[in-house]
């Protein structure tokens, strides 16, 4: 049986967005839906303006710095 929820996404820079993801309950694992998409809100209505792709190149340097 497979239900599906919302992940909250912190990056780097602090910025929160939210991802649709599939839960596998009998498996014990998940997998994001929309590997791409970016929500604004835990209901994943609205969506953002910036993708997932776009987020991690504009967030890279600051991990890469920490280290």
């Amino acid at each position: 049986m497979a239900e599906t929820e919302n992940v909250r996404v912190t990056y780097a820079d602090g910025s929160v967005y939210w991802q649709k993801v599939k839960n596998e309950e009998d498996k014990g694992r998940f997998a994001v839906k929309e590997a791409n998409k970016l929500y604004l809100d835990s209901e994943c209505i609205q969506p953002a303006s910036v993708t997932r792709k776009e987020k991690l190149k504009e967030t890279k340097h600051l991990v890469r710095g920490a280290e």
